[in-house]
């Protein structure tokens, strides 16, 4: 959501992108709290060092999604 707030102008577009980037960060925590909490480190680390990359769907949809954030990364801001 940063990375899109850099790329508009309009500041109530950049405190929508700010707000959301913060909901994402308090996502993040809880389900990093979920995975501690229920499961112990083996199987998390099995589950997210091993299974995740290996799982053909779920690394299709990380590989489209870095796809569009490293082109919008790349972007130059004043390009647009």
């Amino acid at each position: 959501m940063n990375v899109l707030g850099m790329h508009v102008e309009d500041m109530r577009l950049q405190a929508v992108y700010a707000y959301m980037s913060f909901i994402e960060q308090v996502h993040a925590k809880s389900y990093s709290t979920i995975f501690t909490s229920l499961l112990d480190s083996r199987d998390t680390d099995y589950l997210l060092d091993e299974w995740v990359p290996q799982h053909p769907r779920l690394t299709y949809k990380a590989n489209k999604i870095l796809n569009y954030y490293n082109k919008l990364v790349s972007i130059d801001t004043k390009e647009i």
